[in-house]
This record gives C-alpha cells, sequence and structure tokens, in this order.
C-alpha cells in the first residue's frame, strides 16, 4: 500500500467520524432540549398539584428556610444550623442581628 492510499484511507475514514460524531452531537442536544421540556412541564404540574384547593399546604418540610426583601437580601433565616434549630434576623446591609439558637 503506497503512502498515497494510505492518506486517502485515512481522509475517507476521517469524513465518516465527522459525519458521525455531527450525528451523535445533534441528538445529545435533542435529547438535553427535550429532558429540559421535560422537567418544566413536570415542575409546573407538580406546583399545580401542591396548592390545595383550598389554599393552604397540609405540610412542609426543608432544611432552611429564607425570607428576603423585594431586593433579594436575606432579611431572616430558619432551620437546622450545626445540629440544633436556628433563627436568625438580618438588617439592611445582610448584617446579623438577632440569632436564636
Amino acid at each position: 500500500m503506497t503512502t498515497e492510499e494510505r492518506l486517502e484511507m485515512l481522509e475517507r475514514e476521517l469524513a465518516r467520524t465527522k459525519k458521525r460524531t455531527r450525528w451523535l452531537l445533534a441528538g445529545t442536544i435533542l435529547v438535553l432540549v427535550g429532558g429540559i421540556v421535560l422537567c418544566g412541564k413536570s415542575a409546573g404540574t407538580s406546583e399545580a398539584q401542591a396548592q390545595p384547593a383550598g389554599g393552604a399546604v397540609k405540610e412542609v418540610r426543608a432544611n432552611e428556610f429564607i425570607v428576603v426583601d423585594e431586593n433579594g437580601k436575606t432579611r431572616a433565616a430558619m432551620g437546622v444550623m450545626k445540629g440544633g434549630p436556628a433563627l436568625d434576623f438580618y438588617d439592611t446591609e445582610d448584617k446579623k442581628t438577632w440569632s436564636a439558637p
């Protein structure tokens, strides 16, 4: 086999590999977009199901609750921190003003 024949064979193989890679990339993007769409639809469904007809939720469970003001600054936090329950309040400069262990 001559060098030119080997080079032609390698070029054909490279072209096939590039084409296969493009198809794999397109398929991966399609699967990711589909997954995102399905997650968005299921998130909307679960939010609607979480709100009962009367408006009151029977039970909420979380490790921490954070209350923020209209500017997105933390104003209060309640949760289990360092092994025990905690309740913290913050001023407008995000400094802790009061804490209950």
